[in-house]
């Protein structure tokens, strides 16, 4: 029952886009998946218009729910949350076995990387550091800047995938499909199954 929580003190880094491709390359890889959705804007299940068609299953949490009948039991969960510290994204963490955090190409953004660390540490200390992902990289010196400085502060804990900017990925979020769907032999479908298998890897 791996509790994978999606987290990062700043909005904006693409968590959403990773929690949906995530789940869904696991699925690809044959794993059982629930996506859940603690988000009160409802980002995941909106991003998929609520489709029960898919690989995996979407479920959205109610405000002030706790996760005892939500997560699968036999089964990976990757949990949506909204940023920073958030009673929903506490909830989420306490029940985490780890967290992963995304985080976009910015100064701000990697900033925010060591809060969002010190606030998973705060609210589940038993829960471990999944890694730390780079997304929207591309190959502009700023893009590159940022994961260079990623590796020097926190080392082996930054992925070695990183999630491409990518039209496709914008396309598919507005037509309600994951990347797998919509390109699924694009550079941003190999790196979510990268992303995949990264994941697995550390989560022996």
């Amino acid at each position: 029952m791996p509790v994978l929580v999606i987290h990062n003190a700043k909005g904006g880094t693409g968590k959403t886009t990773t929690a949906v491709n995530l789940a869904a390359a696991l699925a690809e890889r044959g794993e059982a998946v629930r996506l859940l959705d603690l988000d009160p804007q409802r980002s995941a299940v909106i991003s998929l218009a609520g489709r029960d068609d898919l690989a995996f299953e979407v479920r959205e949490v109610p405000a002030g729910a706790g996760l005892r009948d939500h997560v699968l039991r036999d089964g990976w969960n990757v949990l949506d949350c909204p940023p920073g510290l958030s009673p929903e994204t506490r909830v989420a963490l306490a029940a985490a076995d780890a967290y992963l955090v995304p985080v976009s190409p910015s100064y701000h953004a990697m900033l925010a990387v060591a809060a969002a660390l010190e606030q998973a540490r705060e609210a589940s200390p038993r829960a471990g550091l999944a890694g730390i992902l780079l997304t929207m990289a591309d190959r502009t010196i700023p893009s590159r800047e940022v994961g260079e400085a990623l590796r020097r502060q926190f080392g082996a804990h930054v992925l070695r995938t990183e999630i491409p900017r990518s039209i496709a990925l914008e396309k598919a979020h507005a037509v309600h499909q994951t990347i797998f769907e919509y390109d699924p032999d694009g550079t941003a479908a190999e790196a979510f199954r990268e992303l995949a298998k990264e994941v697995l890897k550390r989560g022996k």
